[in-house]
This record gives structure tokens, C-alpha cells and sequence, in this order.
């Protein structure tokens, strides 16, 4: 992972519940990379999509959207 895309530093910044997407099949960031990054973060809740790419927000937006407003409302 580049050192420009590499945001490692300020996810410990994070300190309020988070909602984590992991994406299985992505090429950019994989599932296990995601995970790791995401491990210092106070999550809420910790969503896997199988078989999604990079762009989930654009190839699952129903689901995405339907989850966003799930946790925005609890």
C-alpha cells in the first residue's frame, strides 16, 4: 500500500462507534488488510460483503445505503 493511501495514523484518531465495511473480493484493499486497519476502531457494528469489489458502494448501493441508514438511526 502506497504511503499516500496508507491511513493507518489517523484511524487511531477515531473515538466514536464506526461502521466497517469489509469487501472480500476487493484487488485495492483486501478483506484481510481491511480488517487489520480496522482493528484499533470502536466499532459498532463490522459488515462483510462476499464476493464485492472495491466499488461496493456502487455495485451493492441498496444494501449499503439500507445498512447506512440502519446505523445512523440506532
Amino acid at each position: 500500500m502506497s504511503l499516500l493511501t496508507d491511513f493507518t495514523e489517523d484511524l487511531e484518531e477515531f473515538d466514536v462507534p464506526t461502521l466497517i465495511l469489509h469487501r472480500e473480493d476487493d484487488q485495492i484493499v483486501p478483506a484481510p488488510i481491511s480488517a487489520m486497519k480496522a482493528a484499533g476502531i470502536i466499532k459498532e457494528k463490522d459488515l462483510t460483503y462476499p464476493c464485492a469489489p472495491h466499488g461496493v458502494t456502487a455495485t451493492h448501493q441498496e444494501e449499503i445505503n439500507s445498512e447506512l441508514l440502519r446505523f445512523v438511526e440506532s
